[in-house]
């Protein structure tokens, strides 16, 4: 066996960062922070404007069916990054020991 890092599998962005296939500062900073960010935000913000249009089970769909869902996939591609050999030790333990209770908090709010 040489000593080289296998070739990521091509394939489904999302099917790469499940599987930690990609490097974990990609994964924390674009998808766990700033793509859920944009996806979270939207989802709150339409969830207030169906609450506020009396559509409840509307806006219950739409705060948490798209966001719950990519939060986990963000969540587990992103742990299973730092768990990487290739991956910095401090920023993966950072990243280890933020991203369970940051999607949690992004996934209720």
């Amino acid at each position: 066996m040489s000593g080289a890092a296998a070739a990521p599998r091509p394939g489904f962005v999302l099917g790469r960062l499940w599987r930690g296939e990609i490097p974990v500062h990609d994964a924390f900073w674009t998808w766990a922070v700033a793509i859920a960010l944009v996806v979270n935000v939207g989802t709150t913000v339409a969830c207030y404007m169906l609450a506020i249009a009396d559509r409840p089970l509307a806006a219950l769909a739409i705060g948490y069916l798209p966001s719950v869902p990519y939060n986990i996939v963000a969540g587990v591609g992103t742990w299973r990054s730092a768990g990487h050999p290739d991956a910095d030790p401090l920023f993966a333990r950072f990243v280890r020991i933020v991203i369970i209770p940051m999607m949690v908090l992004f996934s209720v709010t």
